[in-house]
């Protein structure tokens, strides 16, 4: 009877602590510590492992609430982050402690597992995605009104699909421009397409920004269905596996050959030596503390990933992966060329809807671009504004000598949207060009390298039975 009563009053608090979470974040993040505490203290004095478990689950259900409410509470925006980095630290240490307690190739199976749903769930975002900007640019190439549509449409899904659509089509109607929309009522709409929608807004161009995002957007449909060479997360069950056979080889296997060649005096071979070193306690902790880095990188990539970017006022993690990705080499040319392709195509947009170049370029400098490509942007902008040359600016700002180019009026005297259009078909087929040539180069010597970590190990296992019989060979034959 006690059990039962501490279920129920236990998922009532946690219940109340969701719907406050949603509700009330700040009075949520406040109060879930002390009723954590009390609930905890009531369920050691009567011995129940039930209260405890519910008792540790109070602050995650606040935080879930907080991270999951609705745009319409009126709360803090730092409420949703500290919310996002809490549940990030406690679901690495979980992961942390359910593999300090299990291990083997059972974790193979949740390391692929785990890899398909993250897989699943971008491939649903970035359907969503594709179904919230069609809605919305078919009701602009038809001249439909956008609210009637997007209730249309939202009739024919139901679940996330459904309250989407009605909310985007409740705050179109309260008056407000289909960006606050957006950024309303879709909190998960992607960075790029909601700074595009907000840019273009500038210059009364939305549908031809809503059809350039509808072509991105079905880009990356297709580029999603091609057959990979490799799934990222096989990388790591193979590690885990070697990890764990290496783990037992010393265990089990490997300290019984050594006692054999003390007695017959001779020395391990070195590939046996080796594996033995890296399975010491100091070898041991050096992976751990690889491995907690490794899981910390892999959760803050998917903290990245799901959560929008803001680029008109950019997070700080967000602002750090921008520094560090436009510093390190190769990332920072696909950085680069992905910034220019936005660039160049929003300049483009302006410029054949009659803007002047000084608003083209302000726009441009509200697209989801890395941070440090934006700055330059800025900086030409206040180059333009004071007076100098486009042309000259662009070079004194550190932006692309083609773009310097294309506003050269020597070179190209009012030929400006042709190189543009020219230059942002370019960028655009040298990116994916990249992209794919380095998938192709760099999943190839993944593969190989495992291949070579499986092969040591094998040798090293089987090195001492060789040596072994060697030796015994020697004594035995004259």
């Amino acid at each position: 009877m006690l059990t039962v009563v501490f279920l129920v009053v236990g998922f009532a608090v946690l219940f109340a602590y969701a719907i406050l979470g949603a509700m009330r974040p700040v009075l949520a993040i406040a109060t879930s510590p002390v009723a954590t505490l009390v609930l905890a203290a009531i369920a050691h004095k009567f011995g129940s492992a039930e209260g405890m478990v519910l008792a540790v689950l109070v602050i995650p259900s606040a935080l879930l609430g907080i991270i999951t409410g609705s745009s319409r509470a009126r709360a803090p925006v730092w409420t949703k982050t500290v919310a996002g980095v809490f549940l990030i630290t406690l679901a690495v240490l979980g992961f942390m402690a359910i593999f300090a307690i299990f291990s083997g190739p059972f974790w193979v199976i949740v390391i692929v597992a785990g890899g398909l749903l993250i897989r699943f769930a971008l491939i649903s975002r970035d359907a969503l995605a594709t179904l919230v900007f069609s809605t919305i640019g078919a009701a602009m190439r038809q001249n439909l009104p956008l609210t009637d549509t997007l209730e249309f449409e939202a009739r024919a899904h139901d679940g996330k699909r459904m309250r989407i659509l009605r909310s985007i089509c409740s705050w179109i109607s309260q008056g407000y421009p289909l960006s606050e929309s957006l950024r309303r009522g879709y909190p998960q709409c992607p960075g790029y397409a909601l700074a595009m929608v907000t840019a273009a807004e500038r210059i009364q161009q939305v549908p031809r920004a809503i059809a350039s995002i509808e072509a991105d957007l079905a880009q990356r449909n297709r580029e999603s269905r091609k057959l990979q060479p490799m799934n990222a997360a096989y990388p790591l069950g193979v590690l885990l596996v070697a990890f764990v056979i290496i783990s037992l080889l010393m265990v089990y296997v490997i300290p019984n050959f050594q006692r054999i060649f003390a007695d017959i005096g001779e020395e391990l071979p070195a590939t046996t030596r080796m594996l033995m070193f890296f399975a010491r306690d100091g070898a041991r902790g050096l992976f751990s503390l690889v491995g907690f880095f490794i899981l910390v990188g892999v959760a803050i990539n998917l903290y990245t990933k799901f959560r929008p970017r803001r680029p008109e006022k950019s997070y700080l993690l967000s602002q750090a992966g921008d520094w560090v990705k436009w510093r390190l080499p190769m990332f920072r040319w696909f950085e680069r060329n992905r910034s220019l392709v936005q660039t160049i195509s929003f300049l483009r947009l302006s410029l054949s809807a009659g803007t002047t170049i000084d608003d083209a370029i302000a726009g441009a400098c509200e697209l989801d671009v890395n941070g440090c490509f934006r700055q330059r942007v800025r900086r030409w902008l206040d180059r333009v504004t004071g007076g100098e040359g486009v042309s000259s600016a662009a070079l004194k700002s550190g932006l692309s000598p083609a773009i310097a180019w294309a506003f050269d009026p020597e070179v190209n005297p009012g030929g400006a949207l042709r190189v543009l259009e020219t230059l942002e078909s370019f960028y655009r087929s040298q990116y994916a060009y990249a992209a794919n040539l380095g998938r192709l180069i760099f999943w190839p010597c993944v593969t190989l390298a495992l291949a070579a970590l499986v092969g040591t190990i094998v040798y090293g296992m089987f090195a001492p039975m060789v040596t072994l019989i060697e030796s015994n060979i020697r004594w035995v034959l004259p």
